[in-house]
Formats: C-alpha cells, sequence, structure tokens
C-alpha cells in the first residue's frame, strides 16, 4: 500500500514537470508578442479615462501637468480639443433595438505609423491629439491609446501599423438608465 502511494505522488510530480516545462517555452515564444497588448491593459484605466473626459478644465490642466512633463501650449491646445470632442465619438452603426449584455464592437481603426509624429520630440498629448481630431475619439480614451503608443516606441518595438477596436455593451449606465457602457478596447500591432 505504501509502494502505491510513492508510486502515486512520483508519477505526479514528474507529470507536473514536465508540463510545467512544456507550458513554460511555449509562454517563452510568444511572451514578446503578448507583451505590449498587457501594457496596454494595464495602462488603459477606462475609469481614469472617462473620469478625464469628464473632468473640468482646471482639473484636466492639474492632471496633465502633474502626470506628463508637457508645456503649458500643449495643455491649452489639449484642453481646447477636448472641449471642442467630447461627446462627438463617432456612434454610428449601434443596434437600433439592443438587448442587455449585447456587445457592439465599432470598426477597427488601423493607424499606420508614417501617418504619426512618433520622432524624438513627439508628446503623449500631441499624439493624443491627433487620434481625437483624425479618429473622434473622447480625449480620455486618446491619452490612453496614445501612452500605448509610445511605449510601443520607448521599447524600441519594431511596429509598422497599430489597431484600436472600442467594444461596447448595452446594459445600465452610471446614470441608472439603460445605455451603451464602454467595454474593453483591442490592440494590436505589426
Amino acid at each position: 500500500m505504501k509502494i502505491r502511494v510513492l508510486r502515486t505522488i512520483s508519477i505526479i510530480s514528474v507529470l507536473t514537470l514536465v508540463v510545467s516545462l512544456c507550458s513554460t517555452s511555449a509562454f517563452a515564444i510568444s511572451v514578446e508578442r503578448q507583451k505590449s497588448a498587457t501594457n496596454f491593459e494595464t495602462h488603459f484605466d477606462y475609469a481614469k479615462a472617462q473620469e478625464i473626459n469628464s473632468m473640468s478644465d482646471e482639473a484636466l490642466r492639474f492632471y496633465l501637468f502633474d502626470t506628463y512633463d508637457v508645456s503649458e501650449a500643449d495643455v491649452d491646445a489639449f484642453v481646447a480639443l477636448k472641449n471642442n470632442r467630447n461627446g462627438v465619438m463617432r456612434r454610428s452603426g449601434f443596434p437600433s433595438n439592443p438587448y442587455i449584455g449585447q456587445v457592439y464592437k465599432m470598426p477597427t481603426v488601423r493607424i499606420y505609423k508614417e501617418d504619426l509624429n512618433l520622432d524624438d520630440n513627439a508628446t503623449i498629448l500631441e499624439l493624443a491629439g491627433t487620434f481625437a481630431a483624425k479618429w473622434n475619439w473622447e480625449v480620455g480614451f486618446a491619452l490612453a491609446a496614445a501612452g500605448a503608443v509610445l511605449e510601443l516606441v520607448d521599447n524600441n518595438v519594431e511596429f509598422k501599423w497599430v489597431e484600436f477596436t472600442q467594444t461596447f455593451v448595452y446594459g445600465i449606465t452610471n446614470d441608472g438608465v439603460y445605455g451603451w457602457n464602454y467595454g474593453p478596447w483591442e490592440f494590436d500591432y505589426g
């Protein structure tokens, strides 16, 4: 009886070792590709992006100066862009008769590297301003997307394009009414 228990324990130990070695090598192969997407998900704080969209001008100024190394002119331009863009995010294509829990994905936006100003003097606010103006994104989300792209640049990741897909989920909003809530953004590059 004691020998059976010892054999069972040794078989389980060997299987655990084999499985862990196989999964570690498979993970190592794909870790570089997953790294930026994981960083984007942790960098992209949906609540913070929505909070930025609803900040007053003075609160936004304070946040930008406190968080980023930016000039006053950049902050002024970004605040003006926020005031002109909030609520303008394109909302076409949503189902006309949604049900609770329904998911809708906006068309994927593919942005080519050559269309972005990514020289050594590029700031996160300039890049976010490009996203907000050209693709009609709200400034909080544009700021997070710009951070993800600049993270790729800072980590010397070679890419020709980045893609962002916004997801919405139908349900009760923060106001207590039914509507479309922001879901996760999908981020990819190639």
